[in-house]
């Protein structure tokens, strides 16, 4: 009996103690957390007041939230009496797991780190990634965010962008446009090329320096395409593509220069269409 009264004394002494590194533990991570908050609002601010760049300025508020949770965790179980190399164990553990699970999205936050740190784009500039084409709205570690030119938000994988290739529209201030203008053969091929030549230095959105080009391309099955290039502000690259497009057909309509479109001839022989009648109905 006495031995029994002695396991009970230290149980109940022991389940005391964790009954208090428990509470005290939960006390912890509730000043923790609010500790936090406090911590995220004021590196906000400051990053704020440094002026740090946008793209960068993402990536840091999310690693720094997410540091302040680790490290709460890790005292809070402190706290509660788990032993620091068990906090070893977990992180090995933990890192295995997560490395065979999440190889992908590890790849996907090394793009994501890689374009953070070398800064092939940054927010604010008009990028086109495959399909799609805007202006990037945020960089996050593992996707970006382009705001298209119709205001749709579409997120695109970092590891897209890395591997796909990123072609940048803002960082010039002028662009080059080129479009094929076909013609009927039997239009007079001068006064194409005169024609095509006032409607591009007609234009106040087509630049005249470089010298917009005018010249016969190719010739096709059923007309002859004409080329031509000039140079745009880069605001003016999409209205001076639909003002040329539509100042053409107005000017060939003017001129009757004919733009072609696919047709075909149709022979019918009579000798082979009389074989097919019955004999009765020949004549």
């Amino acid at each position: 009996m006495g031995f029994l009264k002695d396991f009970i004394g230290q149980f109940n002494s022991i389940a005391s103690e964790y009954v208090i590194r428990i509470g005290i533990a939960l006390v912890a991570l509730v000043i923790g957390y609010i500790a936090i908050k406090i911590l995220r609002a004021f590196s906000f601010k400051v990053m704020e007041k440094l002026k740090v760049d946008p793209t960068l300025e993402s990536f840091l508020k999310s690693a720094s939230v997410l540091m302040y949770y680790i490290v709460m965790f890790m005292i809070v179980l402190t706290i509660a009496g788990v032993p620091s190399t068990y906090f070893a164990g977990m992180l090995v553990g933990l890192g295995t797991a997560i490395g065979f699970g999440l190889k992908d999205e590890f790849g996907t936050v090394s793009n994501g780190i890689i374009i953070l740190m070398t800064k092939p784009f940054k927010v604010g500039d008009e990028i086109k990634v495959g399909d799609y084409s805007g202006k990037v709205v945020d960089i996050q570690l593992f996707q970006t965010v382009i705001r298209t030119y119709d205001n749709l938000n579409v997120i695109i994988s970092n590891a897209n962008i890395i591997s796909g290739g990123i072609v940048k529209l803002s960082d010039n201030k002028t662009r080059r446009q080129e479009m094929i203008i076909g013609v009927s053969y039997e239009d007079d091929m001068l006064k194409v090329k005169s024609v095509l030549t006032k409607i591009l230095e007609s234009n106040p959105l087509i630049l005249q320096t470089p010298e917009p080009l005018v010249a016969m391309s190719s010739y096709e099955e059923s007309a002859i395409n004409f080329i031509i290039r000039f140079w745009t502000k880069q605001p003016d690259y999409e209205k001076a593509k639909f003002s040329v497009n539509e100042a053409i057909k107005i000017s060939f309509d003017k001129e009757n220069i004919s733009i072609p479109y696919p047709k075909q001839d149709i022979t019918i022989k009579t000798d082979s269409l009389a074989s097919l009648l019955p004999a009765g109905n020949k004549s």
